[in-house]
C-alpha cells in the first residue's frame, strides 16, 4: 500500500511555528525575554460570565445519552447472562462485531484498513469457542 501523502501514514509531519515565536516560549513559560507572559482575562476562568473570556467547557460528548446507552448495554448483558446462557453467547458476539467494526473505523482514520471480515468472524467465534471449549480454544483462535 503506498503512502497517500508526502509522508508514510504512520510518520506526522513536523509542525513548524508560527512566526515570531521561538517554540520554548510556550514549553517554558516565555523565558526567552520576548516580554511578560500573557495575563488571563479579568472576570472567573470557565464561569461564563460576560467578561470571563471563555464560556463553558463542554467535551462534546452527552453524558446522559452515554450513561442510558451504557446502563442499558450492561443491565442487557446481565439479563442474558443470568437468564438463557445461549442468549448471552448471541448477545457478547454481536458486541465482539459491533467492537470490532468500531475498532476497523477508528484505525481506518490513521490510514490502517483491516480485513473486517476475517477480524469479525475471528472475534465472534472466539465467544462460543471460550464458554464450550475452554481458555485453550479461546488462545488458539487468538493465535490463528
Amino acid at each position: 500500500m503506498a503512502p497517500r501523502g508526502r509522508h508514510a501514514p504512520w510518520r506526522r509531519p513536523r509542525r513548524v511555528p508560527p512566526a515570531g515565536n521561538s517554540g520554548n516560549a510556550r514549553k517554558s513559560g516565555n523565558s526567552s525575554g520576548e516580554g511578560p507572559p500573557p495575563q488571563a482575562p479579568p472576570g472567573k476562568a470557565g464561569s461564563g460570565e460576560p467578561g470571563s473570556g471563555r464560556g463553558r467547557i463542554r467535551a462534546g460528548r452527552n453524558l446522559p445519552a452515554a450513561l442510558a446507552v451504557g446502563v442499558t448495554l450492561g443491565g442487557l448483558a446481565l439479563l442474558t447472562l443470568f437468564t438463557v446462557k445461549a442468549t448471552f453467547l448471541l448477545y457478547m458476539g454481536a458486541m465482539a462485531g459491533v467492537a470490532l467494526w468500531e475498532l476497523g473505523r477508528a484505525l481506518a482514520v490513521r490510514g490502517i484498513r483491516p480485513p473486517l471480515l476475517p477480524v469479525a468472524a475471528g472475534g465472534i467465534a472466539a465467544v462460543p469457542l471460550a464458554y464450550w471449549e475452554g481458555e485453550r480454544a479461546l488462545v488458539a483462535c487468538l493465535a490463528i
